[in-house]
């Protein structure tokens, strides 16, 4: 869909790296003001309005000559996306486990993001992609942003009500001792 040149591309992955730095930079903030799940559901949801809008601008709706320009700023979507569902998927994970297992936890979400993301998720996109077309491609992903956003949302309230965050202090004073 994008027919663009080897060096357009890796302006997109430029811009698109640089756009994580801010939000890795106010993480903290960020994450005081939404919360874990808030910033993953934000990251969701700005990952299905990116899709939206890609899939618009790959429609024939905007011309050859401004698509361009269109994906390029749709590229700054993509850093805080990114960026806000790493951030707080990793600093839920460290609040959970205790001092123990925290680098344990870290591995199996940096296995599941390759695995099921780079892995799974690349090769069932790009299936679709080569045998349905972009269009179809983008429709779809919407459909997993959306999956996800409601299980990331029922998930919260779960947690809320029934996973009680462990105390720090405790554990660490209890696997010293």
């Amino acid at each position: 869909d994008f027919e663009r040149s080897r060096r357009i591309q890796g302006v997109f992955t430029l811009v698109s790296v640089l756009s994580t730095l801010p939000v890795y930079h106010y993480s903290q903030k960020i994450r005081e003001i939404m919360g874990h799940f808030g910033m993953i559901q934000s990251s969701l949801l700005i990952a299905a309005l990116r899709l939206c809008l890609t899939k618009f601008a790959c429609s024939g709706a905007v011309s050859d000559g401004g698509r361009t320009a269109w994906l390029l700023v749709l590229q700054l979507l993509h850093g805080y996306h990114f960026a806000a569902n790493w951030v707080a998927s990793v600093e839920f994970l460290d609040t959970m486990a205790s001092r123990r297992n925290r680098s344990l936890m870290q591995f199996l979400l940096n296995m599941s993001y390759f695995t099921a993301g780079a892995g799974a998720g690349n090769l069932w996109w790009s299936v679709v992609y080569e045998n349905q077309g972009g269009q179809e491609a983008y429709s779809r992903g919407l459909w997993l942003c959306m999956l996800d956003y409601v299980f990331v949302r029922l998930f919260s309230s779960y947690k809320k009500h029934h996973i009680p965050t462990p105390d720090r202090r405790e554990s660490s004073e209890i696997e010293s001792g």
